[in-house]
This record gives structure tokens, sequence and C-alpha cells, in this order.
């Protein structure tokens, strides 16, 4: 890995890893490790998982019986653990698959060239993300989603000290998320869209988001089946720059960036994102 300082204060450092062990699922097997709802408390740690046509890791979970206390720390999946560098024969499918996960840890990764980084689906809650570095993924960097309709929502996540690079879609996307997230101290580059957040309550801080071919921070408006437009949320300390359209967009309606919103009189509580409130104006 890079083992590079990410987010504003340098606080984290992605790993260098070279585990002995390596699994490889030679473009056949579907999964490297399928974890079940009975697995809590396991630890899978120290390898480098290749070549899974569909996941390399797979925690699952199922409500009400959540999978929890999984550690998942120090691997490296989809490359080589000599290198990490892209080789095709070695990339399979998504990295890291989780659903209904609890109180648990993915930690000290390095992921590369698989078509997908870390995806949570349904209710993954209280969860740690942290200092994994995700570098050319076909798709989204990370990808936390959650089915309004049905109430399976992820919430209560954090995911700081990071380093998301070179996706083909969103660096970190979540969708139909109730929220409380704590994006913190990462950095994201290099993406579509940096960084695009569903949800209330949410707090992102510390993160350089910059080069991406999108937004830099997109927060998801009004008018979405199942789901108010978000609010409470705080954007603070960030640094953007060098992103082909707004750092910061407050959308409307929507899931997809409606560019600058003109400023109102007295800055009244609008629908979409965050109330639509308004930018600054600095005069001298």
């Amino acid at each position: 890995g890079a083992g590079s300082a990410v987010g504003v204060s340098g606080t984290f450092t992605t790993p260098t890893l070279d585990p002995e062990l390596e699994i490889e699922g030679g473009n056949i097997v579907n999964n490297g490790f399928f974890v079940t709802a009975s697995a809590d408390n396991s630890t899978i740690r120290d390898l480098a998982i290749t070549s899974f046509v569909q996941t390399g890791i797979r925690p699952a979970g199922s409500l009400p019986d959540m999978l929890d206390t999984l550690l998942i720390e120090n691997n490296v999946i989809g490359t080589s653990p000599a290198s990490f560098t892209d080789n095709p024969a070695l990339r399979g499918g998504r990295a890291i698959v989780a659903r209904d996960l609890d109180n648990s840890t993915i930690r000290n990764n390095l992921i590369g060239w698989t078509s997908w980084g870390i995806q949570f689906d349904f209710d993954n809650e209280d969860t740690l993300i942290e200092r994994n570095e995700i570098r050319g993924v076909g798709t989204w960097g990370m990808y936390l989603r959650g089915v309004a309709s049905t109430s399976q929502q992820p919430e209560r996540l954090t995911v700081q000290g990071n380093l998301v690079e070179n996706s083909g879609n969103d660096g970190i996307y979540t969708t139909e998320a109730l929220g409380d997230f704590t994006l913190n101290e990462n950095t994201v580059r290099f993406n579509g869209t940096g960084v695009r957040l569903w949800g209330n309550n949410n707090s992102v801080t510390g993160n350089v988001i910059t080069d991406n071919t999108g937004t830099g921070l997109l927060l998801t408006g009004d008018g979405l089946p199942s789901y108010p437009a978000p609010a409470a949320n705080l954007v603070s300390q960030n640094q953007f720059g060098n992103n082909s359209l707004p750092g910061i967009d407050l959308v409307e309606t929507g899931v997809n960036p409606d560019g600058v919103t003109l400023n109102d009189d007295g800055d009244v509580d609008d629908p979409g994102a965050n109330g639509l409130l308004n930018y600054p104006i600095i005069e001298s």
C-alpha cells in the first residue's frame, strides 16, 4: 500500500502489508470467506485473497440474528501479496460485502482493482471502517446501502482514516441510510463523485476531497420514495479542491447534482438537503 497520511490532519496512515498466506479462487470459486450469523466474535486477519468470482469476504447476518463483533484486518484483497499493483487475473468480484453486521471492525486492509470495494447492505450498525486503502475498483469504493421501504437501513457507522481513490463511480456512496454516520479524516480523490450522502445527523469533518470528476460532497435532496431529504448534517473543516463540479452540492430534489442553488432572503428552511442552507457571501 501507499502508507500515506490521510485526512486534513494526517493523523491516520494507510497500511503497508505483506501477508504470507494467499487464498486464491482461480476465477472459479464464488466466495473466499462466507461468514454466517453464528460466527460472532470471529477474526479474518493477515491474508491475501484474490480472484473469487463474487466476493472475497462475505459476512452475512440475518435479522433478527445480526452478525456481531467481527474483525477483518490486515488483509490484501484483489492483488498479489508481494506487490500492491493491478493484475487482472487476480482482481475478482467485490472485495467485502457485509449485511446485518453489528459492533464490528474493518480496518487496515488493502483493496485494489476488484469490481467493488466495501459494500454494506441493510441493517449494518455501530461498525468501524478505518485505515483501509481502496484503489482502482471498477465501481464504488464504499457502497453503504439500505432499503427505506422495509426499514432495513445502516446507521451509526464510523468511516475514518481511509484512502479511497481511482474508483470507477463514487468514492463513498450511501443510499437510503438512516444516518448518524461519522466520516472523519479520510482522503477521497480521483473518483466520480467524491462522497454522496443520504440521511440525517451525519458528521463530515477533516476530510480531503479533491480531484474528483464530479461533485466533491453531494447531499441528496427531496422527492425520494419513503425517504426525507437529509437534515442536520455537519460539514466542517474539510479540504476541497480541483473537483470538476462544486465542492459541496446541497441538492433540492433527487440524488444527482444540481449545481449552485441561489441564496434566498432570510435563508428560510427550503425543501432539499440541509434546508438548502445559503452559501456565505463575504463583503469587504
